[in-house]
This record gives structure tokens, C-alpha cells and sequence, in this order.
């Protein structure tokens, strides 16, 4: 079932940029159909964050590409936060610094870190980094975790693992452990077509293979981590995603719709020309602790 924008709209993924420091295989954000003469600026990108707060927003999740690629992300982040949204960020981490979270930090409330593997010769031969990304999720968490430590706010912090043929029949358990997280995202590889299609099908893995995964790794709720995996029908039309244009994209059968531009349509009228399922994103668990 297929809601309005006014009813559903609690989280909006607000992927910033297009470019990447890294070269995943199984990205489904490339955005090959956005022009960087198109690009908004920074006024723009405040309107369009103004509207999703007057339609509803509660979570704001900025994205890209590395969203720290985004010159502009920490004022983002504290317009965002002055508004009263909650904001967070995902990244490989490999970009986040102390002077980065001493300046903007405060205004954060969610980050997320996304490492697929405890192994850095999987991570490299998926085009996560070069045999390094193990390492640089573990700094940029301890990083996080200095900064909550030495400032009267806590930004709480979540891993993104995608699983692949690479990792299916890993164990990962340690790592999470060790990373200190709150929130563990795991997803099933998803094929988008213009996107990742090219690699996808030497990642491609079966529902129960990625139930498999999940499993394996269910004991670590006992150890107050949250668990919220999604196979490919969870994520389909259940995410409410923004490009880096200012237009509503939408994942419907492997493909990416597009719509009008936020700031020319309107946010009600631009969701609807890509739709999106309010009871998909509640089954998916995407409306938790804000």
C-alpha cells in the first residue's frame, strides 16, 4: 500500500553527492544520471531540507557517494538539527576526523560506519579500500566513541554490512563486538540495473543464504546489539530516498524511478510520481528510537 508524503514520511535518506573516495562493487548509488552541473547549492539544499520538516520528517539521513565529500555536510547537519530533526550520517569512515566532530558533532545524532567484512582481503577484493577498511572502521569508531567521552552529547553509532557471496558464511560476531556499536544493519545484496549490474552477478547470494548470515549472528541481541536485517523485498519501496538533484528516487522492480525535482514539485506530489510503501518501511523496523 502506497502512501501520501504528509502520512509517512518519519526518515528521508538524502543522498548528498555522487561521488566516492571507494569503488564498491555492489554500490546501488553511482546516481550515472546526475549531472554535476545540475548539482545544488547550498541554499537549495537548505530549502529542500526545510520542506521535508514541514512534511513531516523526523530522521534526516544524509548519504552519497561519502557523504564527508559534501564540502558543505556539517552546516547541513546543524541547519538540520536547528530545525529539530534528528540527523545522521553513513559512511565508510574513512573521511571522519577530530577536527570534523569537534566543529559538528554535537548537532549529530546517528552515525553509521559501513564495513562488510572482519577480513580486509575480502573488503578489498569487494572494492571497499585497498586492505585497510577493517582498520579505518575500528579509528573511526574509537573516534566517535573519544568524542562522546569528552562532550556533554552522544552521538550513537550503527554498523552497515552488505552480504555478498564474498561473506555469507563469515562470522563476524568479534567485530561487531569489538566495534562497540548500538545498531547492526545487515543486507542482503540488491541488483539495481544501470547501477550495480555489471558485478552483481559474481555477488549474488539466495534469501536463505543471507537468513544464514542472520542467524549466525542472532546470539549477539544477547549482547544488547540490535540486530535489523533486510532481505531484497525489505528494501524495496520501503526507503524514502532523495538524490543528489533534489528528486525522489525509488527502487521498483531492480530499476530506479525518478521524480521531479523536490524544490519545483513539492515533496507530496514528488513522492508520489515514485510511491512508497509506509508499511514496508514500519516492517522493516525503520521507525525505532529516533
Amino acid at each position: 500500500m502506497k502512501q501520501t508524503a504528509t502520512q509517512s514520511i518519519y526518515t528521508v535518506n538524502f543522498h548528498l553527492v555522487k561521488n566516492c573516495n571507494l569503488r564498491c562493487k555492489f554500490c546501488y548509488a553511482h546516481f550515472h544520471n546526475v549531472r554535476r552541473k545540475d548539482l545544488l547549492s547550498l541554499e537549495m539544499l537548505y530549502s529542500i531540507i526545510k520542506k521535508l520538516k514541514e512534511a513531516g520528517c523526523i530522521k534526516l539521513n544524509f548519504a552519497g557517494g561519502e557523504p564527508f565529500l559534501q564540502p558543505h555536510l556539517g552546516e547541513l547537519i546543524q541547519y538540520a538539527h536547528s530545525l529539530k530533526l534528528k540527523t545522521s550520517i553513513v559512511t565508510n569512515g574513512t573521511l571522519l576526523d577530530k577536527k570534523w566532530l569537534d566543529s559538528y558533532g554535537v548537532f549529530l545524532d546517528w552515525i553509521a560506519i559501513s564495513c562488510d567484512s572482519a577480513k580486509e582481503d575480502v573488503q578489498k577484493e569487494l572494492g571497499r579500500g585497498k586492505g585497510e577498511q577493517v582498520k579505518q572502521t575500528f579509528q573511526a569508531f574509537e573516534l566517535i566513541k573519544n568524542f562522546n567521552e569528552t562532550h556533554d552529547h552522544q552521538i550513537r553509532t550503527k554498523l552497515n554490512s552488505v552480504i555478498t557471496k564474498l561473506n555469507w558464511q563469515e562470522d563476524m560476531s568479534q567485530f561487531v563486538l569489538n566495534s562497540g556499536i548500538e545498531r547492526w544493519k545487515i543486507f542482503q545484496v540488491l541488483l539495481i540495473n544501470g547501477e550495480n549490474d555489471v558485478f552483481y552477478p559474481s555477488l549474488a547470494i539466495t534469501r536463505e543464504q543471507f537468513l544464514s548470515f542472520v542467524e549466525r549472528h542472532r546470539h549477539l541481541q544477547e549482547k544488547n546489539i540490535i540486530l535489523a536485517p533486510e532481505d531484497n523485498d525489505a528494501m524495496t519501496e520501503s526507503y524514502v530516498m532523495v538524490d543528489p538533484q533534489g528528486r525522489f528516487f525509488q527502487n521498483t522492480d531492480n530499476v530506479y524511478k525518478l521524480s521531479g525535482s523536490i524544490l519545483d514539485t513539492g515533496v507530496e506530489e514528488a513522492l508520489e510520481q515514485v510511491g512508497f510503501s509506509e508499511e514496508k518501511f514500519l516492517s522493516r523496523g525503520g521507525f525505532y528510537d529516533y
